[in-house]
């Protein structure tokens, strides 16, 4: 979700690490629906990298582009 950008990284890190995920399921899911979730492997890296590169994106958007004369 984060790399494909339908979810910001931090914010999807936070779900995960908060125990948020876990909380939303035991209420609105029967135990059956609920799976066990590796939160090192999805909260890791690659989220991380996401984060760097939209800023990267962010920070080239607000960059003015000059003409060459």
């Amino acid at each position: 979700m984060a790399r494909d950008k339908h979810v910001d990284g931090q914010l999807l890190r936070l779900f995960l690490s908060s125990g948020v995920y876990r909380q939303y399921a035991e209420l609105f899911l029967r135990p059956e629906q609920i799976d066990e979730l590796d939160v090192a492997y999805w909260a890791s890296s690659p989220g991380s990298a996401f984060s760097a590169r939209a800023r990267f994106s962010r920070a080239m958007a607000a960059t003015p582009v000059t003409s060459r004369a």
